[in-house]
Formats: structure tokens, C-alpha cells, sequence
């Protein structure tokens, strides 16, 4: 168990395993090896009337752990039930007075995190769309598909610009695919010369990037990736050593359902559902059309 998840296991249990004497807890716990550098600062207070029960360095400004993640997902867990399922409407827009011919699909969004998600690998939300219009009989779209809520998530100027370009800072949108994540195969080359991309996955996506990976022997395996939401090329560095020939990193998908809607169109079309018009570029944030109204799928 890391160190931090311990930190905030000890902290979770604290006025449990101690309510008589919270600062001599506290005391023992920063005592804990590991801690002898660190910056801590604890707050705890009870919620019935907001009394402090032990506390250290409260006014210290400090970002927060990454394990707090566990917080507020009891919170929602508490609020909502552990039953509770998040629901992605399919609807076939039939308003004629649009400027758009009708007949476009569109997807609502409810936020759900598992659509194409690498730890849910038996469930395919991309196979079902397809296999609900196969299954409907419509043979044509007159526009790529749609999703209804594309906005961009909102990134706090506060954070690490280093850190959002990479797959641990993706962000949770009102549409998630692919855990909000892509994959990037670089290969090794000669010593000293830059790596070369091989791969991108999902291939859909409209991505461009600044390669300054060098293949370095007697290195590690150590690739970041470097740019914003809207940033283009992606800048990358770092080093990969060849063993193994092939290393793949992992970056942050700012606009998923961009890219979502360009991969449909593609498997629509693989499976003879003819789309009239170009989809628009794949990683470009999508404005959102008037709300449809169909059965849910």
C-alpha cells in the first residue's frame, strides 16, 4: 500500500481509533516513516456541528492527493446507490425545420465513464449503435452522428500544464469514450536518433505531433506528452530504449466525442450504413443541436 493511501486510511480512522486522545494520534502519525519531508496538512472536523477535532497546518495551501479521488466517489456512491446506472439516449432527429435534412442520429449523453472503456472489454457501446440501426433497418444518414452535449470540460488554469496532456489527466466530460485516453506506439531507431511513431489508437483521431523522443540504450522507457486542449502538434519527449522494440504511452483525449463520432461513421460504413456528408474534424469540439425526441436505446 503507498504511502499516501496509507496517509489517508490513518486519517479516515482517526477519531475512530482515538476519540479521547486525537492529538496524541495525530502526533504518532506524522511521526510515521516517510513523512519526514513532507508537507501535511489535516483538517478534521466533525459534520454534525463543524467542530475541529484535530487539526495540523490547516491554513497550509497544498494540492490535493490524487487517493482523495476515493472521497467523493463513497459521497456519490452514498447519494446515488450502488444500483444506480447512468442512461445514453440513441434518437433519430425528425425536426424538418431545422437547417439540417432530418434523419440525423443523435446521441445524449449521461455521462457514463464505461462507453468503449478498456475495463469494460465485453461491452461495446460503438457495436450496439450499430447493431440498434442495423436492426432498425435504416440503410443511410444524412449527416455523421451527433452527440447532443460536446462541450469541452472545464480545466482550472491551476493545474500542472505538464500534467493534462497525459492519460492520469484526463478529465471526466459529459460524453466519456475510451476513457477519455488514447495510445501511442513509438519504436526505437539507432542510438541517439529520434523514435519513430508506428501507432495510434483509436487510428480515428485527427492528431498531430512534435516528435522529440530519442532512443537512448542505456536509458529508461520515459515518454510525456506535452500541449492543451487545443493545442496542435502535441509535443513529444522523453527517451525509449528498445527493450522492448516498442513502447506505447498513454495521452488524455480532450474531446472524446469528437472522436467518438468520427470512428462511428467509420463503422457505419463499414457495415453498409451509408453517411452523406464529411464528418467534421476529429478532435474538434461539436456544438450542441436542439434536444431530439425518440425512444431511448
Amino acid at each position: 500500500m503507498s504511502l499516501p493511501l496509507r496517509l489517508l486510511l490513518a486519517l479516515a480512522l482517526l477519531p475512530l481509533v482515538a476519540p479521547a486522545q486525537p492529538a496524541d494520534a495525530l502526533a504518532n502519525l506524522l511521526r510515521a516513516g516517510g513523512l519526514e519531508h513532507a508537507s501535511v496538512g489535516i483538517s478534521i472536523k466533525r459534520v454534525a456541528d463543524g467542530r475541529v477535532i484535530c487539526e495540523h497546518a490547516p491554513a497550509l495551501s497544498l494540492r490535493p492527493a490524487s487517493v482523495l479521488k476515493l472521497l467523493p466517489t463513497l459521497l456519490a456512491l452514498e447519494a446515488r446507490g450502488e444500483l444506480f446506472t447512468y442512461t445514453t439516449t440513441l434518437s433519430i432527429d425528425d425536426d424538418a425545420s431545422q437547417w439540417r435534412p432530418p434523419g440525423r442520429l443523435v446521441i445524449t449523453p449521461g455521462g457514463d465513464p464505461t462507453l468503449e472503456s478498456a475495463h469494460f472489454p465485453d461491452r461495446s457501446f460503438l457495436r450496439r449503435v450499430v447493431d440498434t440501426l442495423l436492426a432498425a433497418g435504416i440503410t443511410r444518414l444524412p449527416e455523421p452522428p451527433l452527440v447532443a452535449d460536446a462541450s469541452p470540460a472545464f480545466i482550472p488554469g491551476s493545474w500542472p500544464w505538464e500534467d493534462i496532456a497525459n492519460h492520469y489527466g484526463a478529465v471526466y466530460h459529459p460524453f466519456n469514450y475510451r476513457d477519455n485516453s488514447y495510445a501511442i506506439t513509438l519504436e526505437a531507431t539507432r542510438p541517439g536518433a529520434l523514435a519513430r511513431v508506428r501507432d495510434l489508437v483509436p487510428a480515428s483521431l485527427d492528431l498531430t505531433f512534435d516528435n522529440r523522443v530519442i532512443t537512448d540504450p542505456s536509458g529508461k522507457n520515459d515518454v510525456w506528452i506535452y500541449g492543451g486542449p487545443s493545442s496542435s502538434p502535441l509535443l513529444l519527449r522523453g527517451t525509449v530504449t528498445g527493450t522492448p522494440p516498442r513502447y506505447t504511452v498513454k495521452g488524455a483525449m480532450h474531446h472524446p466525442a469528437a472522436a467518438f463520432t468520427a470512428e462511428l461513421t467509420d463503422a457505419l460504413t463499414a457495415a453498409g450504413i451509408a453517411v452523406t456528408s464529411t464528418p467534421a474534424p476529429h478532435e474538434r469540439a461539436i456544438s450542441s443541436p436542439t434536444t431530439p425526441s425518440s425512444p431511448r436505446e
